[in-house]
């Protein structure tokens, strides 16, 4: 490890009387510095002790000011080496407000955009209804499916689409309501099953008797079988052994296939139905 001997001295001095090979300037220190210089290798150095009361009061330390030639001091935070930055409240405020504002505008747009596609969808389905009325299948109101149901007193079913309910139209005419979910869709499969389920008529496919398309709720009104499913005959819930005949199972059968018939050839629409 090399050293070298560090030398001060006043600004009026010369060095050109020193022994010196080379020599490199390192820093001018303040006025307010005393030098006395007891030998060639020795120097002394002293300064008066500065005022902190000043900054002491703010709860800072005090130090000589580097850049002053009076003995200025200056205060510092010895708790905050970096410097901080202040922001303007009415900055931050602004921040914040353009913020809310802007989450409103996106939440306006979000509700009208969702009310105009549901009023479009009702535009589009009463413009086909008023189209389709020469084929007469009935037309309800919601209020007119509550009553059926008796405020939807006895649920049949539930699938992916809606829920089957039990109602009746006179006392001898009882039907099957189905309450489609009004979140699901955009029109297009009300439409088409009014539309396909309204012109079929045979005898061994269930008839839509009506259907409702009050605002946002929709229903379709089916016949309904008060004796329950062939399933229920074929395999009973007992468990008990009950044969129906193959005559009968074969009359049965005959009756599916001229269902499917009608639908796959008979039926004024071309369609694929899956059945099971």
């Amino acid at each position: 490890m090399i050293t070298c001997p560090i030398y001060a001295t006043d600004s009026e001095d010369s060095v050109l009387t020193m022994d010196l090979v080379s020599c490199t300037k390192m820093f001018e220190v303040n006025a307010t510095i005393n030098a006395n210089r007891l030998s060639m290798n020795f120097l002394m150095l002293s300064w008066p002790k500065p005022n902190c009361a000043i900054c002491e009061a703010k709860g800072m330390k005090c130090r000589w000011n580097k850049n002053s030639t009076k003995g200025d001091i200056e205060c510092y935070d010895c708790n905050d080496k970096r410097k901080t930055i202040h922001i303007p409240k009415s900055l931050i405020f602004s921040a914040i407000g353009s913020i809310i504002l802007g989450l409103v505008i996106i939440a306006i747009t979000k509700i009208y955009l969702h009310f105009k596609g549901k009023k479009e969808d009702q535009v589009r389905i009463d413009k086909f209804l008023e189209d389709y009325k020469a084929q007469k299948p009935a037309r309800f109101s919601y209020a007119d499916i509550k009553r059926i149901t008796d405020g939807f007193k006895e649920k049949l079913g539930e699938g992916a689409h809606g829920t089957v309910f039990k109602g009746k139209l006179s006392s001898e005419i009882l039907v099957a309501v189905k309450v489609l979910n009004n979140t699901q869709g955009d029109g297009k499969e009300f439409i088409t099953e009014v539309e396909i389920m309204g012109k079929i008529h045979h005898i061994n496919v269930v008839r839509l008797l009506g259907f409702c398309a009050d605002g946002i709720h929709r229903a379709l009104v089916y016949n309904l079988f008060p004796k329950g499913s062939l399933q229920s005959f074929i395999f009973p819930p007992d468990n008990k052994d009950h044969f129906m005949g193959w005559e009968k199972l074969q009359q049965i059968s005959l009756g599916i296939a001229k269902g499917i018939e009608y639908l796959h050839e008979g039926c004024c629409y071309e369609q694929f139905f899956g059945c099971s």
